[in-house]
């Protein structure tokens, strides 16, 4: 089987695998990367955000900034799924932007869904963070820098959550 045939077949079972709650094994865990499980997880935290106005495309636009990895394993993921759009650049029609560094929301909207890669990203106002653990995610949310949008009580239920406290 060659190597794109196999990552393809990888995230498709990791897709799966998420989206019927299943807890990953060890030995799934090491056959995917890091970066193909924020991949996914970037993918299915779209399924638990609802918009105060509908996004304009009836394809939500992804943006990954400084991390062609997780681009790629996302761009895997796209290919199966017709839904979602892909960009590199952070921009005021991203309906959701990953950061993998530091983040800069000056060209985004308060529509936007930013997610960073680590939990200090939430103290520079991002909304979701994805930090990696002993090969595992807990999403951790800061319910004080949320948009025009809300996050789902099933995401916020196996979440970290920062704020909310005003």
């Amino acid at each position: 089987m060659s190597s794109k045939l196999q990552r393809v077949y990888r995230l498709s079972l990791l897709t799966c695998m998420l989206i019927g709650g299943l807890v990953l094994s060890e030995s799934a865990e090491a056959a995917v990367s890091s970066d193909e499980l924020k991949a996914v997880y970037l993918y299915r935290i779209a399924n638990f955000i609802y918009w105060n106005e509908p996004p304009l495309e009836p394809n939500l636009l992804f943006c990954v900034v400084d991390n062609s990895n997780i681009f790629r394993a996302l761009e895997q993921v796209a290919t199966t799924v017709t839904s979602i759009r892909l960009d590199s650049k952070a921009s005021e029609q991203c309906d959701i932007a990953y950061f993998d560094n530091e983040a800069d929301f000056s060209n985004l909207t308060d529509r936007t869904v930013t997610i960073g890669s680590h939990g200090v990203f939430l103290q520079q106002g991002g909304a979701i963070a994805l930090p990696l653990k002993n090969g595992a995610i807990r999403p951790k949310v800061n319910l004080d820098n949320l948009g025009d949008y809300t996050i789902s009580s099933q995401l916020l239920r196996i979440s970290d959550i920062e704020g909310g406290r005003k």
